[in-house]
């Protein structure tokens, strides 16, 4: 009982939605429906006065024919016209309202994942939930197709019964014969659903796969390394493993379904032979009545595979409305107003899900306005980790992470993030034009202005920008025809600009040069060492050579912040810092020495 409270509620509430976004639409669709659930009872009943007028004149030997069947062929040349301009009413009605239900869920998908904490979004558990979400999500337009659908068939049923009194109980029978059909085939649905929530883990894998043979960004490597036959193989492996569960189940379906089809045909026999065993029904009333339970049978089978699907649609419904309930990363009221002028970690500890391994262990550091800080490490050492703490990104499972003495947790993440530019190692390439690529606006006409101009010339674009036909309007995308492609190393430079167009009171740098040449990337570092006195400059890197110039420098290895200080008192303490200062410092002398000798 209480299943199906919980169920009718479900329902009540999907299709209040549908409604309240769609509204006027919704009520002609309802019309149309309404109307094409009359049409079976004008169809039957104009078709049982044409047999049964036609029996009489046959029998009679009339010459002329009476009204009543001319009344007839109208009604029923009338039905069917009817039925066929409400089909064609129906599917562009439609089409236009699923586009409106699939518009309005997928922009509270995207708005409830940008809600949602970053440690959470970036697991593997959060992507296998957003993917069956989505592929529940395209199912929801059919919602409102089933609940009508299941209105139109109790019209059809309703109005076939009260318009055949006298022969109720035979329609009685080919329900009850429909009811083991029912039974199997809510059984089937239950274990649809089961089944595709199962495989959704592998249908990402081999997507991934897929993407692995189609894309061009990994057509390189799967030629040099020859990995088109592994992948494909995986790829096959992976199909076939998902083909396979559903065949299987196709089978056991078909099965279930079968039996339904002779319990529903053994109603359907019983019918008729109760029907011809009739003493006071004619041929014509034989005939005309077995087209009306033929039209019941067929409401009731559609009226039982509409409620089936509808249960398995709210199913369906509840992975995307559990999705929208998600615990939500809880915006703080707290403003930063002030400039920020420091960091404090306080024993700051974290641990990523999964792993008993601390990417942060004990960190203990202070950041103040007017640094230049370098953050050097081997990888994995938590460099980046480091970064996203003092953004906010991950919560503090242990200590404290203070923005001008402020727990960071309690701030306001909008206010907070305007103070702050970030270039991270992996940044977005946006499809857009070079001067939206910087400025991050999505305005048709973005006109370079003088700081993105600067920007760029700092970031070392500005001439090639300019050597372009189209300048800062040109399109960086190989999905319009007049868009171009560039190279990471282009894209690297334009992240910069990027980062640094933003007004802002810090500004961190995230291993943003490995695609740009040394002397670049000095000058590029140079530059930005030497912007903004009163800002806090952060740059996180594996390479040693850049931290030289910097105000203060942190040495992270395994998780702990082993070393802070000057290049100077660091290569005297003859630490961690020193050790990798000394191997690079080895590599580029060895490799100079090469060079000479070649010379």
């Amino acid at each position: 009982m209480n299943t199906t409270k919980k169920f009718i509620t479900k329902l009540y509430h999907n299709i209040l939605f549908i409604i309240k976004n769609t509204k006027v639409l919704f009520a002609i669709s309802l019309l149309f429906y309404i109307l094409s659930g009359m049409i079976p009872y004008v169809h039957v009943t104009a078709l049982s006065t044409i047999i049964t007028e036609g029996d009489k004149i046959i029998c009679n030997n009339a010459a002329v024919m009476d009204t009543s069947i001319i009344y007839g062929i109208i009604m029923l040349a009338i039905a069917i016209l009817m039925d066929r301009l409400l089909l064609l009413g129906q599917m562009p009605l439609a089409s236009v309202l699923s586009y409106q239900i699939k518009t309005k869920v997928d922009c509270l998908i995207v708005e409830k994942t940008s809600k949602l904490s970053y440690e959470y979004v970036e697991s593997s558990a959060f992507q296998t939930k957003l993917k069956a979400v989505y592929k529940f999500a395209n199912q929801l337009p059919n919602l409102y197709k089933t609940a009508l659908q299941i209105l139109k068939s109790v019209i059809i049923m309703t109005s076939l019964m009260i318009g055949f009194q006298g022969s109720f109980y035979l329609a009685f029978i080919i329900m009850v014969g429909c009811l083991p059909q029912f039974l199997l085939s809510y059984k089937i649905r239950k274990k649809q659903h089961e089944l595709d929530l199962q495989v959704t883990s592998d249908q990402r894998l081999q997507e991934y796969y897929k993407e692995l043979l189609t894309k061009s960004q990994s057509v390189k490597e799967r030629h040099l390394f020859g990995l088109k036959g592994l992948f494909t193989t995986r790829w096959e492996n992976i199909s076939y493993d998902i083909h396979k569960k559903y065949a299987l189940f196709r089978y056991k379906s078909l099965r279930l379904n079968f039996l339904g089809d002779i319990s529903n045909i053994a109603g359907y026999m019983i019918a008729l032979v109760l029907l011809l065993l009739t003493p006071s029904i004619d041929g014509a009333g034989f005939l005309s009545l077995s087209v009306a339970l033929t039209a019941i049978q067929n409401g009731v089978n559609a009226f039982i595979g509409d409620c089936i699907a509808i249960r398995g649609q709210v199913l369906d419904d509840d992975v995307v409305y559990d999705f929208l309930e998600e615990h939500e990363d809880i915006q703080h009221p707290c403003d930063l107003k002030e400039p920020i002028t420091s960091f404090t970690f306080d024993h700051v500890s974290f641990t990523y899900k999964g792993s008993s391994i601390r990417a942060l262990d004990d960190v203990n550091v202070t950041l103040n306005a007017g640094e230049t800080i370098v953050i050097v490490g081997e990888n994995g050492a938590g460099k980046t980790t480091f970064i996203k703490m003092l953004l906010g990104l991950y919560p503090c499972q242990g200590g404290k992470v203070l923005c001008n003495h402020q727990s960071v947790d309690t701030l306001n993440r909008n206010t907070y993030f305007k103070r702050i530019s970030t270039i991270f190692q992996h940044y977005n390439k946006y499809p857009f034009t070079i001067a939206q690529n910087i400025k991050m606006t999505l305005g048709e006409e973005a006109k370079p202005t003088e700081d993105m101009i600067s920007c760029a010339k700092e970031a070392g674009i500005h001439d090639w920008v300019s050597s372009l036909p189209k300048g800062y309007n040109t399109l960086l995308t190989h999905l319009r025809p007049k868009g171009i492609e560039v190279s990471g190393g282009q894209w690297q430079k334009i992240a910069i600009a990027r980062g640094q167009t933003k007004p802002a009171d810090v500004f961190i740098m995230d291993e943003p040069t490995a695609s740009l040449d040394p002397l670049m990337e000095a000058e590029i570092m140079n530059k930005f060492m030497n912007m903004d006195s009163r800002s806090i400059k952060i740059i996180v890197s594996h390479r040693v050579g850049m931290a030289t110039k910097a105000d203060k420098i942190i040495v992270f290895e395994k998780g702990k912040l082993v070393e802070v200080g000057r290049h100077k008192d660091l290569i005297q303490n003859k630490g961690v810092y020193a050790q990798l200062y000394e191997s690079q410092a080895k590599w580029y002398t060895s490799y100079s020495s090469k060079e000479g000798e070649s010379s």
